[in-house]
């Protein structure tokens, strides 16, 4: 058996095709919901989070990228039963200190203390 890294496998379009099939497969016979974005997969999560909210007493959606969370502060209502877990808020905190502070933005103490 041939052995390759992760990312020489899924740089040949044909092999991440087909792993991303495979994947999906796996994923519905386990009776797991699989939908596929085209393009931007950040707002298709959000904007399914936000539609099959109203059908379950709380929704959480897991995820390390900042988008998630912008988003989700967007677009679903404040009365929403829809959560960002704390566990991830460290990492958010930091990938926004990095964001902002490349932006040339110094002044976040204020804003990441108010994060909860």
């Amino acid at each position: 058996m041939l052995q390759h890294t992760k990312e020489k496998l899924l740089a040949n379009e044909c092999n991440k095709k087909r792993f991303i099939e495979m994947l999906k497969k796996a994923l519905r016979k386990a009776n797991i919901c699989v939908q596929q974005a085209v393009e931007d997969a950040d707002l298709m999560i959000v904007n399914t989070v936000i539609s099959v909210a109203p059908q379950y007493d709380y929704v959480r959606v897991v995820g390390e990228d900042i988008d998630l969370l912008v988003l989700l502060t967007a677009l679903a209502s404040t009365h929403s039963n829809v959560f960002f877990p704390k566990v991830w808020t460290h990492l958010l905190k930091l990938q926004l200190k990095l964001n902002l502070t490349s932006l040339g933005c110094h002044q976040l103490p204020m804003l990441l203390n108010c994060m909860p």
